[in-house]
């Protein structure tokens, strides 16, 4: 009954277990680390699940961890908080439930809050368009509580042919507790399926097929002095667009879900250049598309979107003795188009509303580049675990805009560079291992912030769109100002038994950043985890 449990909770998307099968080995005294063990597979770096089949890790290999987080400054994107707390607990599990059956799951629940906030009403910073307050005069506590459910299945069916089959999903609820208010639900699910076949010795290759599904409804009210009118201001891009008072009609008149599915596939390469030597490459597309509204033909539909992802993801490993390097790069492209729709309410004799639509206005285009080149060194062993873990990680960001209310539009375009450098130091102790670790690292941009022109002439009547100059400049600086990172942390493990290992974790990190008018200058973040490995 105990193992059948077992099972169950890892088909689901966690795993707890103590005991291991009987046709495997026991573990020695110390387990391994999940995440270095996870990293150091090549065909992690991409999300086929039939490459489960191929991984080398432990016959199990899980973890639980309770974490909580503060972090306080004025250095903050203008959806953050200057004081922001985060909680919440997560388990993930590898299982090898036989030679040709390969497990993995995950759960974890997090609560997040923060203080004097305003910015976009979505939980997505990425949406096709932002709500958000017309002025910062408003602002309220936010809290987000999000739950997480993942699992995955890979088969070996034929000894060259392995399939898999995968789900994420993820449920979230988001309120501000100060009129105007907003309550947000969320629903996100991503399934997969893929194919791996081994060609010889020398290469494999797959296909995986992926589906995104994901809703989110917001909901606006006023619980306060009701003689007191609010505003919104609907920015289809560069906090620039339509300013809306809150009542009877519009865009935060009623509970109304921004939709948005996409269909992809994704082509999978290994190669075994030699015994030492992987080379994984993934290259995807997607095709996402949606609306804001709820698609019947008796309530408005006020804006779609479609657009397209594609990209490269790839990891280069290297071992020799008790040395791993890992070189990860990847680069993306995301283009995104919002219209508005021009519409009519229409009454007809049975008191039966009907929304007779004129046609639709482009009102945004986004493009967004994505880059990283990431080198990770394995050295020496302490117990199951490197001794030494070094490298340097980089990144790179790019979006161009275009909002567009005509005959009026906004232009803006920005980019930001990072480079991060690190190194942990295990050192074992008695029944223990002490570990530090260190980084540092410095980020750049630029851009321009804004071109406000014409296509054309505007009429007598016409009025120019609302903007919130101050949250346009926020946003830019923070993307953009010159800003230094430094970063330590101490972690102790210890060996309780052979089959678990408890852990404690502290970190700080400081940012400092330069040349800011609109944002302020400095940020600290403290962070503590408690767990175990099993």
């Amino acid at each position: 009954m105990r193992k059948k449990f077992h099972y169950l909770l890892l088909g689901i998307g966690g795993a707890y277990s103590l005991t291991c099968s009987d046709i495997y080995a026991a573990e020695p005294h110390q387990l391994a680390d999940f995440t270095t063990s996870v990293h150091q597979e090549t065909t992690t770096a991409g999300h086929n699940p039939a490459f489960l089949t191929v991984l080398s890790l432990p016959a199990h290999l899980s973890y639980l961890q309770v974490s909580a987080h503060i972090g306080q400054g004025s250095f903050y994107n203008y959806q953050q908080s200057k004081h922001h707390t985060q909680g919440g607990i997560h388990t993930e599990s590898y299982y090898r439930l036989n030679r040709n059956i390969t497990l993995y799951g995950a759960m974890g629940y997090l609560q997040s809050k923060g203080k004097d906030m305003e910015g976009t009403a979505f939980i997505n910073p990425s949406a096709p368009f932002h709500i958000v307050e017309a002025s910062s005069s408003n602002k309220g506590d936010k809290k987000m509580e999000t739950y997480h459910l993942q699992g995955g299945i890979g088969w070996k069916a034929l000894p060259q042919l392995s399939i898999g089959a995968s789900i994420d999903y993820t449920a979230a609820n988001y309120a501000k507790y100060k009129d105007l208010r907003h309550k947000n639900t969320l629903m996100d699910m991503q399934v997969a399926a893929g194919i791996n076949w081994q060609i010889n010795q020398a290469w494999a290759v797959g296909l995986s097929y992926h589906y995104h599904r994901n809703n989110e409804a917001v909901e606006f009210a006023t619980y306060g002095n009701k003689d007191i009118q609010y505003y919104s201001l609907i920015s289809y891009g560069n906090f620039y667009g339509l300013k809306e008072a809150f009542g009877e009609s519009g865009y935060t008149a009623s509970r109304t879900p921004l939709f948005t599915e996409w269909h992809g596939l994704s082509l999978q390469g290994l190669w075994y250049l030699s015994p030492r030597l992987q080379w994984f490459s993934e290259v995807f597309f997607h095709s996402p598309k949606g609306r804001f509204g709820k698609g019947t033909s008796t309530s408005v539909t006020f804006t779609t979107h479609e657009g397209t992802d594609k990209g490269y993801n790839g990891r280069l490993s290297y071992r020799k003795g008790n040395c791993t390097h890992i070189i990860d790069g990847g680069i993306s492209c995301h283009n995104l188009k919002n219209y508005e729709n021009s519409y009519k309410e229409s009454t007809d004799e049975s008191n039966v509303t009907q929304i007779i639509y004129y046609g639709s206005n482009e009102v945004m285009d986004r493009k967004e580049w994505k880059g990283k080149l990431d080198y990770t060194l394995y050295a020496g062993r302490a117990g199951r675990n490197p001794k030494w873990i070094t490298g340097i990680r980089t990144s790179f960001y790019a979006r161009n805009t275009t909002t567009s209310v005509y005959p009026y539009y906004r232009k803006q375009d920005l980019h930001q560079i990072e480079a991060i450098a690190h190194a942990a130091r295990s050192i074992p102790h008695r029944k223990g291992v002490y570990t530090l670790r260190l980084q540092a690292g410095y980020g750049t941009g630029g851009g321009t912030l804004k071109e406000d022109d014409l296509y054309t002439t505007p009429g007598s009547n016409q009025q120019a769109p609302f903007s919130r100059e101050d949250l346009l400049l926020q946003e830019f600086e923070y993307y953009t100002a010159p800003r230094s990172l430094a970063e330590t942390s101490l972690r102790y493990e210890y060996a309780w038994s052979e089959k678990l290992e408890l852990y404690g974790e502290v970190s700080y990190q400081y940012t400092r950043a330069y040349r800011t008018t609109q944002t302020g200058t400095d940020r600290h973040d403290i962070g503590l985890h408690i767990g175990c490995r099993f």
